[in-house]
Formats: structure tokens, sequence, C-alpha cells
């Protein structure tokens, strides 16, 4: 049995270099089990690429199931830090424990489709031109090819102007994706470890994550600032040698160590030495 009263949870306010400490602690923990951790991280992204291709009820699953996958990375990274290999069936540690756990997983991950389902809605009601621009690229990419085969086939008709070039969205839909971005981001953080770890209720999880968050926006700003500056870098040297295939490792190392840190802003936000179970 497992005891699923809710434990008071103490926030713990930190500076903007916590933000950089958790990056740090974060590639330290990874380094000390890399082929292990890495490993894990390439079989998630695998599960999540399995998932997504069951059409229009694996996009919803992904959603409902996400809570449960950040759970499992940062217990990997619990288990790193103690200095033993995590094993495969961490993927699964939000489902092992209790079913009273993966009721509440699963409650979180509900919240998140709503959320998500609100936010695509708003957004079509205020910004359905931006949207329409956005998707046209694709629309574009087609008619390129079949004006390419006109061409080569001799079929001087073809009128460019048809070809609509992406043009640029709008300044208040860049502010509000933004806005939408920081805020899911916020809500979502630490909710998934303050239900699995605390059993806070999912809804109150949300509002403390985005609370927790905004007490130690510093270190969060500084935290994803790193983390951006790694992945601009990463692509520019994809760039620079022509080739995305070639860094591939290095990409999937990146994504790896930024997944996995979160860990670090968990047990950085909250009373120390959480026990990972």
């Amino acid at each position: 049995m497992h005891d699923n009263t809710a434990i008071a949870v103490k926030l713990q306010i930190t500076t903007p270099l916590a933000g950089w400490r958790w990056v740090v602690l974060g590639l330290q923990t990874f380094f000390k089990q890399p082929w292990a951790l890495g490993g894990l991280f390439a079989v998630a992204l695998a599960l999540v690429q399995i998932i997504l291709l069951v059409p229009l009820i694996g996009a919803f699953a992904w959603v409902v199931l996400s809570p449960a996958l950040s759970v499992a990375l940062m217990a990997a990274m619990g288990d790193a830090q103690a200095g033993v290999a995590p094993k495969l069936r961490r993927l699964f540690t939000a489902f092992n424990l209790s079913p009273q756990k993966t009721r509440a997983m699963l409650h979180l991950g509900a919240l998140y489709l709503v959320g998500v389902v609100v936010v695509a809605l708003v957004t079509w009601i205020g910004f359905e031109g931006e949207l329409r621009q956005l998707m046209k690229p694709q629309i574009t990419q087609i008619g390129q090819s079949i004006g390419a085969a006109k061409v080569s086939a001799g079929d001087t008709t073809a009128d460019p102007a048809m070809l609509v070039n992406f043009t640029d969205i709008s300044a208040a839909f860049s502010v509000y994706l933004v806005l939408i971005a920081i805020a899911l981001t916020m809500l979502t953080w630490h909710a998934p470890g303050l239900v699995f770890w605390y059993n806070t209720p999912p809804l109150k999880a949300l509002v403390f994550s985005a609370v927790t968050c905004l007490r130690n926006f510093g270190a969060m700003v500084v935290y994803f600032g790193v983390w951006a500056g790694v992945m601009g870098a990463v692509a520019l040297m994809g760039q620079w040698l022509g080739s995305d295939v070639a860094l591939l490792p290095l990409q999937l190392l990146t994504g790896a160590g930024f997944s996995l840190s979160a860990y670090y802003t968990f047990t950085g936000s909250f009373v120390k030495g959480v026990s990972i179970p």
C-alpha cells in the first residue's frame, strides 16, 4: 500500500545563478551514465514516434502520456545521481507504483489535453488568418513540385505567381505564441513531479508549478537561455557543415541533456533530497 495523502511542499526560492547550476549538474549526472541515459532517451523518442504514427488518436494519446514521460526521465536521472544505471522499466515508473498514482498521472495528462484543445480553439478564433498563412508553405511546396514537373515537361504555362511564398505573420500573433508557450511551460514544468512524488492534486499541481516558475523566474530564464544557446550553436554547426546528419549524435545528446536535466529544476525548486521511489 502506498500513502496517497498530499505531502506538504516547501518552495525553495533560488537566485538566477541556480539556472546555470541546474544545467551543469544535469550534464555531470548524464555523463555518469551516458549510455544508459542516452539509450533510455532514444527509446523514449522511438516510443513517442510510434504513438504519433496512430492517426488522430496518437497525438491525443501523446499529450495525455507526456506527464508520465517527464516523471520517467526525472526518475532515471535520480538513478544516475545515485550511481545506478537506470533500467528500461524506468519508462513506466508513473504506472508501476500504485493504481491511485496511475489515475492521478492520467488525470494530469487529461488536463493537459483539455488545455491544448482550449488553446487551439482560442488560437483559431482569434488568429484564423495567421494560422492559414502558417499552413501555406505545405501547399506552396506541393505547388512548386507541380510547377517544376510542368516546366520539365515543356509546359510554360506554369505561373510562378501561383506558388505563394510564406509571408510574415503579424506581430500580435508572434507575441501571442510566445506568451502561450511561456504560460504552458510554467503550468506543466513541475506538475508531473508534484503529482507523482508529492501526491499534489493534478489541478493544484498545475497552479503550483506556475507559481514556482514565477518565483524562480530568473533561474528558469538562465536555464532555458543556456540550453537555447547550446541548441542554437548545434544548429549553426549543422548549417556550416551543410548536413544535419553528421550532427545527429550531438543533437540527440543535446536533447537528452535538456530533457533529463529538468530533474534538477525540480529538486532545486522544492525540498532538497526528494526521494525517487
